[in-house]
């Protein structure tokens, strides 16, 4: 069982010109959590799996003004998120 103290919650963020490119980093976060907006993804993943997610990422090649983002958010006893999409309600997301 995992520790609590190993889990983040990991925002990452992309602005990718290429297609090609774009597709290929949004296949990679796919595999580790969940697309909130085009080009952000929300993942809840361990320290180890973030290791792994930043060395996946590492592998695509950037030009200038392109970028990948990632925000952590450590040892949080408790986030609340509320996410909303076209003809739904709010739906709250809780890590307690």
């Amino acid at each position: 069982m995992q520790n609590r103290e190993d889990i983040v919650v990991v925002i990452v963020a992309y602005d990718i010109s290429s297609d090609k490119k774009r597709n290929a980093v949004a296949k990679i976060l796919e595999q580790f959590g969940d697309r909130v907006q085009f080009s952000v993804f929300e993942c809840v993943i361990n320290k180890r799996t973030l290791g792994q997610l930043k060395r996946m990422l590492t592998t695509i090649p950037l030009e200038e003004g392109e970028s990948i983002i990632i925000y952590t958010i450590k040892r949080a006893k408790y986030l609340e998120t509320w996410r909303r999409r076209q003809n739904t309600d709010f739906i709250p997301y809780e890590i307690i």
